[in-house]
């Protein structure tokens, strides 16, 4: 093959090496600011279950005076408090840290245990829930007000499902992100941990 070719084939690979190149960092670029975004994103929608649900039956009742209020509100909300706090500062932490977003879920890996109980309580809380709206009106009529006051088009149950989702969803955005991160890179490592991490969880 005469050397011009062979230069010309080089430059080639050369342009199209560089052109991945930017595409993964595009990529990456993408995922980091979806992480961190919709961690944010979560974290209101915590704050709805918080500010439009848990804190009116705490502090006026749901007008049942068949349910002690202070049951409906530790059967239903469980420790969502804990899991809003750790979220708010998983959402901070991301920002901080980025682009070395592994490295922030490695630190935070113990912290991640607060799911335990909100995901071990999920199911009798939605069981609880169904059965309240049903044997008692004022239940039903109270959670409708409170969704139509909080101006959303869900309701608390689908709110109280966001935890969980966003739990599973955390291992999928970490196995992006090791697509587009340099193995070189000294995230990588953290990103691969923090993924096998949260996924045993």
């Amino acid at each position: 093959m005469p050397i011009g070719a062979i230069d010309i084939r080089v430059q080639h690979q050369a342009v199209y090496l560089e052109k991945m190149s930017l595409e993964y960092e595009q990529k990456l670029d993408f995922l980091l600011t979806e992480i961190i975004q919709t961690e944010q994103t979560y974290v209101e929608d915590l704050e709805v279950i918080i500010y439009d649900y848990m804190r009116p039956a705490e502090e006026e009742g749901i007008g049942c005076r068949s349910i002690k209020n202070e049951d409906f509100v530790k059967t239903v909300f469980s420790n969502i408090e804990d899991v809003h706090y750790f979220a708010f500062y998983l959402a901070e932490q991301l920002e901080e840290w980025s682009p070395n977003v592994g490295q922030c879920f490695v630190n935070l890996k113990p912290e991640f245990d607060v799911y335990i109980e909100y995901c071990t309580n999920f199911k009798v809380a939605l069981e609880y829930l169904e059965k309240a709206r049903k044997r008692h009106s004022e239940v039903d009529e109270w959670l409708s007000e409170q969704q139509k006051a909080s101006g959303k088009a869900l309701g608390l149950e689908t709110y109280l499902l966001k935890p969980l989702q966003r739990l599973l969803k955390y291992p999928l955005l970490l196995k992006q992100l090791l697509k587009y991160v340099s193995h070189s890179s000294s995230d990588y490592a953290a990103i691969a941990s923090a993924h096998a991490d949260i996924q045993a969880c």
